[in-house]
């Protein structure tokens, strides 16, 4: 037995740290949604809804969530058949670039989708509450911005302009 006491410890120990890790590890999983409603109870707030513009504004946040949820979905199908092809010793050019051109139409969806959310969400503030959102908006994007998340580095406009529209091209 005592030959074995070290040795007994040691799977103590070891046990110990997994229950440690375990608990530790799958108690953030909780965590994730509660940011994200602290989030949007963060705009909510600041903005100043209350009443129907608040359970409107909860409304477009949990429909617009759905919609980001199953086309995050169909983007991560789409890139999963796109890099599974990568074993594959011959893959022709109309595939790939039919496979890309699909998750950029799903990429255009959900950024659509994100400008609807904040076009109908502007819709329900009052004059004052749009200055408010607006200011929200350009501070989230500049922040983005500064992060390096969304902007290419080779992007010649510098985040100062939008690009040009139809009419303005020629």
């Amino acid at each position: 037995m005592k030959k074995n006491l070290p040795l007994y410890i040691l799977i103590l120990v070891l046990a110990v740290m997994n229950g440690f890790f375990l608990f530790n590890y799958l108690g953030h999983n909780d965590e994730k949604p509660d940011r994200r409603k602290e989030r949007n109870n963060f705009m909510a707030k600041k903005i100043g809804f209350k009443g129907k513009q608040l359970d409107s504004f909860k409304n477009f946040e949990e429909l617009h969530r759905e919609r980001m949820r199953l086309m995050s979905g169909d983007v991560r199908k789409l890139k999963d058949v796109f890099f599974d092809k990568l074993s594959d010793d011959e893959v022709s050019d109309s595939y790939i670039d039919s496979l890309t051109n699909l998750i950029a139409i799903k990429e255009i969806d959900m950024d659509k989708e994100v400008f609807s959310y904040f076009k109908n969400v502007r819709n329900l503030c009052d004059d004052a509450q749009k200055e408010k959102f607006d200011k929200i908006v350009k501070d989230a994007l500049h922040r983005r911005d500064k992060k390096g998340k969304r902007r290419s580095k080779g992007d010649e406009r510098n985040g100062s302009e939008p690009p040009p529209t139809p009419h303005e091209k020629s």
